[in-house]
């Protein structure tokens, strides 16, 4: 056990200081937290906070369910130690291989073969790409419109947003003509949701259309169980019937409408009524996948099946959050490849769900405990109700919703963060790292804000929090120390000093190499350890032990204490073990500078003190100083949960899933086969398009890391909290355009660029009839929502948008001709161009018909928009006559940046966030390259962009590509890498 600070007045005064520097210098809405956090002192649920002395708030949000497995958790530090997390290289072999694997994961745990996989870079944009493709689909070609829940929340992007049920949010944005129909959500005051369908309702709702429909219902609408499912389903089946809408989306419980739970009974008829009417549905998993609650998706625990009892899907199903970028997920076949989006969130992400995977049964140890304290709670204070829980979320209700304010002012003043939820609900999420003194703490302090609110009693404010969570500083010593030999190998001398200093200050133990030559000195205690641990089931032989020692290359390491072996680490050439089960298959097996871990262990009086974990660092830097390529391993599925982490904390890559790979009679028999890569290589980076460009980064250096990799590794809610990096590189990139433009909004892609100043402007703007904007043919705008594809692409169009040729030279002057016409008699409210076209090499909008089209504008009541993507890393950037209203720029990654001028910005705080608002890395990736470019003057453009600067803002693109595009697009394989599906 140790003890931590809370938060005091000193923590709130220095971030509220530096949070003001910045609101004055950089214009952006002052909305956030008044903290400033400190990434790397965060740990498990506890999110560190700067200061004279750091100061802890224990974040009972998790990020608002990003952070599954809590802060600086082991996994995601696998992330910084592949090369495509620093340089966003999507088309590298360990990229294609990860998201291949990934993808497999997925589709594995779907249940369902047909599942395709595509990233996105939010859960809006999920939801969006989702809607767009059932748009395409729909049955009736005159369908426009969506149907959602009243309590519902989908994200901000513009339909999302109006298919979100809160009044507040959608309403000062709403474009006539465009408004979802909302049906009433069947709510339950528990988690007791899961309710078995009898076969006489599955089959009500499987035939809507029998004469005796309204006979069946009777009884059930007689029902007060049942009626208002039932009254909820009639709403929707009469939606239906009008054939004015082309999708229905649901979350399969509602997060921000106040943690509404439905039964599976209810989920289970609205799949099979929508499926009978053709109507496709989009299950928002956005907050509620990847464990939130008892399965992996929360829509699993429905057992959603028809009269036959054969298993049925949702169309789509939507993911962010924990999935650390936008995933969507389809049933029906679609394919669509995207390139817009991070890598290094794609990895979190996989590694996320590899991890939390492991953690089924710790997370329903959690889901108890909680349970218990939260009916206790209830029970003690009346003006609390309707206790539920489920994994890793739990909620109750007030009585009064006027006491949500007074709960949500004294929850920094305690030491914890939680959010409210609906009208008169808090709500909170919780992560793997929790320890039950962890969720006493949290349980002690709630009743602490009630004995003040209900009791009069004075806050009694913490003065330290006890908690068994690690200092991660130890984690960050290692990492760093590997990533630096990744980059640069040093001696390996100098890493066996550094690996026996740690050992020896840490733990009083010493290091020893076991080599051929010492082997028989250590042979019968290396027995005795396999002995002391191991069932005969699993022991492994000595002489597989003396093989490794007798073959080069291999790295043997034992700790000693008092002359006694206490842990060992053994990894030799992987062609020594042809017959381990399942290596064969892998793809470096026949690699002479591979090795195969074979086993690490440390004996019973020294386990649980992380020196196996930081035995296996050190054999993984001895593999990077000998300049090897890569380490292989084999962990048995939960039952080497923890084993697994440390590799993935190292960057390995589940490359085989082997099923029922033990023959015992455990429950868990199948096994992860991974791979480790070891020293980066030299290789040019070689990227295979350059729209959006996926690879921006400068020098990789071991300052650049340092600065960067606990943001990196953790990804919070820029909505909510920031760091003084970050702030720091915001206002770095408000310098690159001119002063009237240096209002910003962030935002996670280009799409959502779009959106958050369609947004603004309209919000601003006093004639709200002013809904149609203008763009032009090959100009590009993102594809991530329904304004973005409507802007880029007339034959996807969806709003009322009116499109023009491309001016050039030739025909620049009837082009503004014709815009000129249309804005005097249409009410338009913005035109969207690109000055340098991303798609069109080479044919940039001349100066003159800007500077004429700014007149025409002007004159007429139209803002005007840029699109700089294509511009933001040029050396000569922006030298403009004419000057936009708003600028919009992908930075690549996962961020992007809105210009706005004082016409178009609007500053009340919260009116236009997006939960991510982008990603601190992505943006510190393009700063470093924007800081390059600045010295190399296109060579950085053309490594990072696949492109070469012939002239100030012109490129052309370089044709040397090293992997195809279809690589990706036809990747449909399953969760093992090699194509033997097994099982």
């Amino acid at each position: 056990m140790k003890t931590i600070k809370p938060i005091d007045s000193e923590n709130l005064k220095i971030s509220q200081d530096v949070l003001k520097k910045y609101y004055e210098s950089i214009v952006i809405p002052a909305e956030k937290k008044p903290y400033l956090v400190d990434h790397k002192e965060s740990t498990g649920p506890y999110m560190a906070i700067s200061g004279n002395s750091v100061g802890y708030i224990q974040d009972a949000a998790s990020q608002i369910a990003t952070l599954g497995l809590g802060f600086n958790s082991l996994p995601f530090f696998g992330v910084a130690h592949l090369k495509e997390a620093w340089t966003n290289d999507i088309y590298s072999e360990n990229s294609r291989d990860i998201i291949k694997s990934f993808k497999g994961f997925l589709k594995n745990k779907m249940n369902n073969r047909a599942t395709e996989v595509i990233f996105t870079n939010s859960g809006a944009e999920s939801n969006e790409v989702a809607l767009g493709l059932a748009y395409k689909r729909r049955k009736h070609p005159t369908a426009k419109k969506v149907i959602a829940f009243e309590g519902s929340f989908h994200g901000r992007f513009l339909i999302s947003l109006f298919s979100t049920w809160n009044k507040s949010k959608r309403e000062p944005f709403q474009i006539k003509g465009y408004e979802t129909s909302f049906i009433p959500f069947p709510e339950i005051k528990n988690s007791n949701y899961q309710l078995e369908a009898d076969l006489k309702w599955l089959r009500i709702w499987e035939d809507p259309f029998c004469s005796k429909f309204s006979d069946s219902i009777k009884p059930y609408l007689d029902d007060e169980e049942t009626r208002d499912e039932v009254s909820s389903l009639l709403s929707l089946k009469a939606q239906l019937e009008s054939g004015e809408h082309f999708a229905v989306i649901v979350e399969p419980m509602q997060c921000e409408g106040g943690d509404r739970y439905g039964t599976s009974r209810f989920f289970n008829a609205l799949v099979l009524l929508c499926k009978s009417y053709q109507t496709e549905v989009i299950m928002d998993e956005v907050q509620t996948g990847f464990y939130l609650g008892r399965e992996f998706f929360w829509h699993q625990s429905f057992k959603l099946q028809d009269s036959n009892g054969i298993a049925i899907f949702p169309e789509y199903i939507s993911c962010a959050k924990k999935a650390q970028t936008g995933i969507l997920l389809t049933t029906n076949g679609e394919v669509l490849e995207s390139n817009e989006y991070q890598l290094a969130s794609l990895l979190r992400g996989y590694y996320h769900a590899l991890a939390i995977d492991q953690s089924r049964s710790r997370i329903a140890e959690i889901e108890e405990y909680c349970t218990k304290m939260l009916k206790e709670l209830v029970i003690r204070r009346e003006q609390l109700s309707s206790p539920r829980a489920c994994g890793l979320a739990f909620a109750f209700d007030l009585s009064d919703d006027k006491d949500i304010n007074k709960f949500i002012e004294a929850r920094f003043k305690v030491g914890l963060l939680y959010y409210n939820a609906g009208s008169h609900t808090l709500r909170f999420r919780l992560n793997t790292a929790y320890k039950k003194e962890d969720i006493n703490f949290l349980f002690e302090q709630i009743e602490n804000i009630c004995d003040h609110i209900y009791d009069g009693k004075d806050l009694v404010l913490p003065t330290k929090i006890t908690t068994k969570q690690s200092n991660p500083r130890t984690n960050y010593l290692w990492h760093e120390k590997i990533l630096s030999e990744r980059i640069n190998p040093s001696s390996v001398k100098e890493s066996e000093e550094f690996i026996s200093k740690f050992f020896k200050e840490h733990y009083s133990l010493e290091l020893v190499r076991i080599t051929k030559s010492n082997f028989k000195t250590y042979k019968k205690q290396i027995e005795d350890i396999q002995k002391e641990v191991y069932e005969p089931a699993r022991q492994t032989e000595i002489e597989k032990f003396q093989k490794v020692v007798e073959h080069e290359p291999n790295i043997s390491l034992g700790l000693i204490k008092e002359g006694k072996l206490v842990a060992i680490s053994f990894a030799g050439a992987i062609g020594l073990f042809p017959h381990e089960r399942g290596l064969r298959q892998v793809k470096y097996f026949n690699d002479d500078k591979t090795l195969y871990m074979l086993d690490t262990t440390t004996v019973p009086g020294h386990q649980n003190q992380m020196i196996g974990r930081f035995l296996k660092y050190a054999v993984e830097l001895l593999g990077c100083s000998n300049k090897l390529n890569y380490i292989y391993g084999r962990n048995r599925d939960q039952l080497a949960g923890g084993m697994l982490q440390i590799n993935l904390s190292l960057g390995a890559i589940a490359e085989v899933y082997l099923r029922e790979d033990y023959p015992d009679d455990e429950e868990h028999r199948d096994v992860y086969i991974y791979r480790s890569p070891l020293v980066w290589q030299e290789d040019e980076v070689k990227i295979t398009n350059t729209i959006p460009r996926p690879n921006i980064f400068g020098e990789i250096t071991n300052e650049f890391i340092s600065e960067n990799i606990g943001e990196l590794i953790n990804k919070i809610c820029l909505s909510n909290f920031v760091s003084e990096t970050f702030l720091e590189n915001l206002k770095y990139i408000s310098t690159l355009v001119p002063q009237t433009l240096r209002h910003i909004y962030t935002t996670s892609g280009q799409a959502e660029c779009v959106d958050k100043i369609y947004k603004a402007v309209l919000f601003k703007e006093e004639d709200k009839t002013r809904q149609k904007v203008i763009s032009f043919r090959g100009h590009y705008f993102g594809s991530g929502s329904f304004m973005s594809r409507s802007i880029s692409e007339e034959k996807d169009a969806y709003f009322p948008v009116s499109y023009f040729d491309h001016p050039t030279q030739e025909n620049e002057e009837l082009v503004l001709k014709e815009i000129e016409k249309i804005v005097k008699v249409q009410k338009i409210l913005a035109i969207f161009i690109e000055p340098s076209p991303q798609k069109l090499n080479n044919k940039n909008v001349s100066s003159k018909f800007l500077v004429n089209l700014s007149k025409v504008a002007s004159k007429n009541g139209v803002k005007i928009v840029y699109n700089i993507s294509s511009q933001m890393l040029s050396t000569s950037f922006l030298t403009m006559e004419a000057q936009p209203d708003a600028m919009m720029a992908y930075l690549g990654g996962q961020m992007g940046v809105c210009y706005m001028s004082n016409d178009c910005y609007v500053d009340a705080p919260l009116m236009l966030i997006s939960t991510w608002d982008g990603d601190s890395h992505s943006l510190a990736q393009f700063v470093s390259a924007k800081k390059s470019s600045k010295e190399v003057d296109g060579t950085n453009i053309e490594r990072a962009f696949g492109v070469t600067e012939v002239a100030p803002g012109k490129y052309i693109e370089n044709t040397d590509r090293s992997y195809k595009h279809q690589q990706l697009s036809n990747d449909r394989g399953p969760f093992i890498l090699n194509g033997n599906y097994q099982g």
